[in-house]
């Protein structure tokens, strides 16, 4: 029984795979708006979510110019008057959606959204190592210090990579806490490491050259592909 399950998975993932690319694009696309920030949701991003689950719903809305125009306004509407409270992959996301409601009047085009993607993220890459060095912080290392000291995502690889304990950890959160809360202006020491500040210095360098690496790769294919055509 087991495996005729399995076989009826595998045979239900082969036969989604080997939809037309385009449609492939477009349903990860809407899970994406669909599931993205649902566990923080504002009032504002119910309409999108809702007309993205709807597309997911509706094979002919999935296809429609109409709809992914209204899935782009929507977004762009909530990112203007909520930029505020965006995190940097929010507007890449909706920048996305625009590229699909654009290639919906060229039966989405794979030309053009491979065109596109291939420049959004290769653009992503070079803004990203552009900024790190004007920044300063990834230089000497202390923004990748601060985000092990101050993020609970990151409480492992501090713990593991930096030797801090779990309970200098909670000490950091709370320090932070009150600061945010308090509104202090003075300094904030938090607990960290020799250790910990030598990794954050070779891992920025590190992502940085791989940062500059990808976006060198792919904006040189698109210029290869600009000038063949």
């Amino acid at each position: 029984m087991i495996r005729a399950l399995g076989s009826r998975w595998l045979q239900a993932v082969a036969h989604w795979l080997n939809q037309p690319r385009h449609l492939l694009i477009l349903w990860l696309t809407a899970v994406l708006v669909t599931l993205q920030g649902l566990d923080e949701l504002y009032l504002d991003q119910l309409p999108e979510k809702l007309l993205a689950a709807l597309m997911l719903s509706v094979p002919q809305m999935l296809t429609s110019p109409i709809a992914w125009c209204g899935l782009a306004g929507l977004m762009v509407g909530s990112d203007i008057f909520f930029w505020w409270r965006l995190v940097n992959h929010e507007y890449l996301i909706t920048y996305w959606v625009l590229v699909c409601a654009i290639a919906a009047f060229n039966q989405f085009s794979l030309k053009i959204l491979a065109w596109n993607a291939r420049l959004l993220i290769g653009l992503c890459f070079l803004f990203a190592t552009v900024w790190k060095f004007i920044g300063g912080e990834y230089l000497d290392g202390s923004f990748l210090q601060l985000t092990f000291l101050a993020d609970p995502r990151l409480a492992m690889g501090a713990t593991w990579l930096g030797g801090i304990a779990e309970t200098a950890l909670q000490d950091n959160y709370s320090r932070l806490l009150e600061m945010q809360t308090t509104a202090a202006l003075g300094p904030t020491p938090l607990n960290s490491s020799p250790l910990l500040s030598a990794m954050s210095v070779v891992l920025s360098y590190w992502t940085s050259s791989d940062r500059r690496d990808n976006s060198d790769r792919l904006l040189i294919t698109l210029a290869v592909r600009i000038i063949q055509t």
